[in-house]
């Protein structure tokens, strides 16, 4: 889902740094699932977290969740960011809480 208040307080950054945006997921746009941003300003996504958003906006179970991104987000990197692959968002499949409740 888009959150607007987070997008507004990114764009403030950005423009006071001077700097572009990063590419962020439109449509279903895991807004809540983004974990950090890179020194490169690459936009850093939570697998899991994006699952979680995705069962939750869409009212589905984790394995459709999961074939849902799996192939219409991470396969289409690549195309969403006009073949700029130095800029396209990043998604880390475990995360240091994922680490830490194992542990």
């Amino acid at each position: 889902m888009v959150n607007e208040k987070f997008r507004k307080a990114l764009q403030n950054y950005y423009e006071e740094i001077e700097e572009d945006l990063p590419i962020l997921f439109d449509g279903h746009a895991y807004d809540n699932s983004i974990v950090g941003i890179t020194e490169d300003g690459r936009a850093v996504y939570d697998y899991h977290k994006m699952v979680e958003e995705f069962m939750k906006d869409e009212d589905c179970d984790e394995t459709d969740a999961m074939e849902w991104i799996d192939y219409n987000t991470i396969r289409s990197l690549g195309y969403a960011c006009n073949g700029r692959v130095d800029k396209q968002p990043i998604i880390i499949s475990i995360s240091v809480d994922d680490i830490m409740e194992r542990g």
